[in-house]
């Protein structure tokens, strides 16, 4: 699958990116969450704002690309918005808010409008971003799990653990190569469950060194992300060895 890149925008694999197609863990989310309205920040050519529908959701898909929009899978759902120019400000609010592979795109200046963008959902917030040193296209912004946690919870979300560690497990189904919301994803819900996210002052959304709390719980992530990836490999190992054994024994 090629992939199309468009300036300061990144880009998009012309077809999906495998390593950001979940469907399991989509269709967890809105089971778990009662998920009935989804915003996909970053979308691409719409590929996972045309699943969240076809679990009936009511979607809106939000891309910079004029290209990716032209080839979309659901034009219909479609908005497009430069976060360089400010906050996406539709008028409505969503239960969730999925951003998969895209805050790693948008230079650090921008990403409060990145965040109030994020505020618009009532019931969970998905997202997935690159670390430090991954390469990419136009990849500006590539921070630890503790620079998004700190933030995201600064806008007035608060990191589940629990979840996020459930919906790892459910989305190494997706892929089994590079899953990004397998090694990466992060799940937030709001900190009120009746208001939905919001902030004391615009200050709140300015990035600023992690507190020590987004940095022990991003340090718990990763880890447990290498563990997992660890006794993968184990376990591929023992299975082909027992394999080998077998054909062995049968000769």
């Amino acid at each position: 699958m090629p992939m199309v890149l468009d300036r300061h925008l990144g880009g998009y694999f012309a077809g999906g990116d495998p390593g950001t197609w979940c469907p399991r863990l989509w269709s967890w989310a809105v089971r778990r969450f009662g998920v009935r309205s989804v915003l996909d920040v970053g979308c691409g050519e719409g590929h996972s704002t045309r699943f969240f529908r076809e679990l009936s959701c009511d979607v809106l898909g939000v891309e910079g690309s004029a290209e990716a929009i032209a080839h979309s899978t659901i034009p219909d759902a479609m908005a497009q918005h430069d976060f360089c120019r400010g906050p996406f400000r539709p008028s409505r609010r969503f239960d969730m808010v999925w951003c998969c592979e895209f805050v790693e795109h948008v230079e650090e200046r921008y990403v409060p409008h990145i965040l109030e963008t994020f505020q618009l959902a009532d019931r969970c917030l998905l997202l997935t971003h690159a670390f430090p040193g991954q390469k990419g296209h136009h990849h500006v912004n590539c921070r630890p799990g503790a620079y998004w946690i700190d933030l995201i919870e600064r806008a007035g979300f608060r990191l589940s653990l629990r979840q996020t560690l459930a919906a790892r497990r459910v989305t190494h189904a997706d892929y089994h190569r590079v899953n990004h919301f397998g090694r990466s994803g992060l799940v937030f819900v709001p900190r009120s469950q009746t208001a939905g996210p919001t902030v004391d002052s615009p200050e709140a959304l300015t990035p600023a060194p992690p507190s020590l709390g987004a940095r022990a719980r991003s340090g718990f992530l990763l880890a447990e992300y290498r563990l997992a990836k660890l006794a993968k490999k184990l376990d591929r190992a023992v299975r082909g060895k027992r394999a080998a054994e077998g054909e062995k024994a049968a000769q």
